[in-house]
């Protein structure tokens, strides 16, 4: 199991692929071997029957023999001799089949005796149909009751004998061949079920092996994105997969740590910030400070005074919606009034005395505005300053709308 741990995906796929084709290969060399047999006992059996064949042939030719005799006894009627000429050819014809047959030693003997009684009865049935052509019908008679009779029952002997044996033999040869089909198809049937089992167990570990793997690493991976960056995918596969896994591990090792110095480097930016904004609020000028986009992240005190607003009402809003700058009747946009470099630069980027401010209630003041950056400003998201300094007015109150004439 260790060595199968080890392997690849594909070297996995090739050890499954080879299991069933040595079942395959197992079932194919286990089939034609019981077809060899089966092919062998097939010719055995046929063999068989043509040797009970030409027993038989011989009892039917001796019998129909001893009838032709008997039938020329009676009758003297030229055409049993001429039958009995037919069937002795017959005879030996039958004979000449079974010398070419291989017979078993017990076979042979009996043969070999059926061959002598026969020669010996050829003789008897000659002397009888020469005895009766003569004329000389007792004494054909007396020799066929006297020799023939009992030559004939022991060829009946020898042939019943050899027919009974081979029958036995041809008996038993066809249950033995039933025996291998069905220990054939049993056999079969065994192996290919086998193989199945096999193919199936192999495929259903195979695939929780692999599914196991892989829906680990997809919770781990659904616990990073829910924002868990300690978790880490264990997979030991020793594959492709446990790669894939390690892969992960450093991958979530590298966001963790990513993270940790992007929260270190928020951190760092907010107190900063917190510094700048403690130093700021004791400023008496109105200061503001925005971020890259513009958005207002501090605003003291002198602020608050200026326009009306109070921090909370102003923190992360555009500058634009809060501030508006006027020269004369003319409105400075705030790219010009508020510019902000994502640079190394650090002094004045805008600066105009004189201008006027429109606060929130849409009175305007004189001022000297001043914005300036500070180096590394863009490291802790810090786009501008803009410092707003009183310009030398007189200080008459005047109604919402109008303006405060600087001197």
């Amino acid at each position: 199991m260790s060595f199968f741990r080890r392997l690849s995906i594909r070297g996995k796929l090739l050890v499954g692929f080879s299991l069933t084709i040595f079942i395959l290969l197992v079932l194919a060399g286990y089939s034609k071997f019981v077809f060899d047999s089966t092919n062998q006992s097939f010719i055995e059996l046929n063999q068989n029957y043509r040797e009970l064949r030409g027993f038989l042939n011989l009892e039917v030719s001796n019998e129909r023999l001893t009838g032709d005799v008997k039938s020329y006894l009676l009758t003297k009627d030229p055409k049993w001799e001429a039958d009995y000429n037919k069937t002795l050819a017959q005879l030996d014809e039958a004979l000449t089949d079974l010398r070419a047959i291989p017979l078993s030693p017990a076979e042979v003997g009996a043969l070999h005796s059926f061959e002598q009684v026969t020669d010996q009865l050829k003789g008897t049935e000659l002397l009888i149909l020469t005895t009766a052509k003569e004329g000389n019908t007792p004494k054909a008679t007396q020799l066929f009751d006297s020799r023939y009779d009992s030559a004939q029952e022991k060829i009946s002997i020898l042939v019943d004998g050899l027919i009974t044996s081979k029958n036995t033999e041809v008996e038993s040869r066809v249950a033995t061949s039933r025996n291998l089909i069905d220990q054939t198809q049993k056999g079969a049937l065994g192996l290919l079920a086998l193989g199945i089992m096999a193919s199936l167990l192999f495929a259903v570990y195979f695939s929780n092996f692999i599914t196991t793997a892989i829906r680990r690493l997809a919770v781990a991976a659904e616990k990073l994105a829910s924002g868990d960056l300690t978790t880490r995918a264990d997979i030991s596969t020793r594959d492709e997969i446990e790669a894939l896994g390690t892969s992960f591990n450093v991958m979530a090792a590298n966001l963790e740590e990513s993270i940790r110095k992007l929260r270190l480097s928020e951190d760092q930016m907010s107190a900063e910030r917190d510094k700048l904004s403690l130093v700021l609020s004791g400023i008496k000028d109105a200061v503001i400070a925005v971020d890259l986009n513009r958005d207002i992240v501090i605003f003291n005190k002198g602020a608050e005074l200026l326009t009306g607003f109070t921090e909370q009402e102003v923190k992360n809003k555009p500058i634009e919606s809060v501030l508006r700058v006027f020269d004369g009747a003319s409105e400075i946009g705030p790219r010009e009034f508020c510019p902000v470099r994502t640079d190394s630069f650090e002094g004045v980027t805008f600066s105009k005395s004189g201008v006027l401010v429109e606060g929130k209630s849409g009175r305007k003041s004189p001022v000297n505005l001043t914005t300036g950056q500070i180096k590394d400003g863009a490291s802790v998201n810090l786009g501008a300053i803009l410092t707003l300094q009183p310009a030398l007015a007189t200080l008459t109150p005047q109604p919402s709308g109008e303006t405060i004439k600087a001197h």
